[in-house]
C-alpha cells in the first residue's frame, strides 16, 4: 500500500511548482496550435507542463503509469496497480483567450479507486486537494461538504458541447427547473462550483479521463456523486458523458434523462 502522505507532500509541491511556472509566463506571447479543432488548442505551456509533472512522477516513482493530455502518458487497457491522471491546463481555450479560468489538474488511483487530487486555479488563488479517508481542502482549509439542493434551489452548469447539440433537447429542458445556467469552459473548475455548493450540477458531454478522474476523488470523498448519463461509474479509460452533482440533484437528473 502506498504511503498516501509522502505521495501528496511530493505531488502538492509538484502542482505548486508547475503553477509558478505557468504564472511567471502568463503575459507572454503563447505558441499556439489546433488539435482537432479550431476550439481544441494546446500551447507551449500545456506541453511544458505536462512534460514537467510526468517527469516528476516518473523520476519519483518509476513503476507508476500515466493517463494524460498531451501525450507523455502511457497507453493504458486497465486501471491496475498506481495509475497517475494529468492535465496539465485544463481550459485550455479560457487560457488562451482570457488567461483565467483555467487549472492544473493531477489525480492518483490505485487498482481503480482515487486516493488523492488536485485542482489548481493558480489566477483564483484556490488550490484545492482532497486525500482519501482525510477529506478535502481549499488553500488547506476544511470544506466541509456538498449541501443536498434541488435543481430549482441552485445553478446548474453545462459544457458548450451540450447546448448546442440539437439531439440535447431533454438535457436542455432542464433548465427550466434550476434558477439558471453557468458556463467557465473548464471541467475541473465546474466540479469545484459543485463541490463548495455553488451550483447543483455540471453536466458535460466529450470529457476525457483526465478531466473527470480528479473530480471524481473530490465527489466520492465528500459525498457527491459522479456518473454517466445512465448513473453508472465511467471507467476512466475513455470519453465519457458527466453528471457531477449533490446526490438530490443528480438523482433528479437522471429521473429526467430516463423519464419516458
Amino acid at each position: 500500500m502506498t504511503n498516501l502522505n509522502k505521495v501528496h507532500d511530493l505531488a502538492t509541491a509538484w502542482v505548486k511548482e508547475a503553477g509558478s511556472q505557468i504564472a511567471s509566463q502568463l503575459n507572454q506571447d503563447l505558441s499556439v496550435e489546433t488539435k482537432t479543432g479550431p476550439n481544441d488548442l494546446v500551447t507551449n505551456l500545456d506541453v511544458q507542463t505536462e512534460k514537467f509533472l510526468t517527469g516528476k512522477i516518473r523520476a519519483n516513482f518509476p513503476n507508476h503509469r500515466i493517463v494524460s493530455e498531451e501525450g507523455f502518458g502511457d497507453k493504458l487497457s486497465d486501471l491496475k496497480g498506481p495509475v497517475w491522471f494529468v492535465d496539465p491546463i485544463d481550459g485550455t481555450l479560457n487560457f488562451v483567450k482570457q488567461r483565467e479560468n483555467f487549472c492544473i489538474m493531477l489525480a492518483f488511483y490505485e487498482d481503480g479507486v482515487g486516493q488523492l487530487a488536485y485542482i489548481y486555479d493558480l489566477v483564483g488563488d484556490r488550490f484545492y486537494h482532497v486525500i482519501k479517508g482525510q477529506g478535502a481542502y481549499c488553500n488547506d482549509n476544511p470544506i466541509t461538504g456538498l449541501l443536498d439542493r434541488r435543481l430549482d434551489q441552485g445553478l446548474l452548469a453545462f459544457n458548450s458541447k451540450i447546448l448546442i447539440d440539437s439531439s440535447r433537447t431533454k438535457l436542455q429542458g432542464l433548465l427550466d427547473q434550476t434558477l439558471g445556467l453557468r458556463l467557465y469552459g473548464s471541467a475541473g473548475m465546474e466540479a469545484m462550483e459543485v463541490l463548495m455548493s455553488r451550483t447543483v450540477a455540471y453536466i458535460a458531454s466529450h470529457l476525457k479521463p483526465w478531466d473527470y478522474a480528479p473530480a471524481a476523488v473530490f465527489m466520492a470523498e465528500m459525498g457527491g456523486k459522479l456518473s454517466d448519463f445512465q448513473g453508472q461509474d465511467p471507467d476512466f479509460l475513455t470519453e465519457s458523458e458527466i453528471i457531477i452533482a449533490n446526490k438530490l440533484a443528480h438523482q433528479e437528473i437522471l429521473d429526467h434523462l430516463h423519464q419516458k
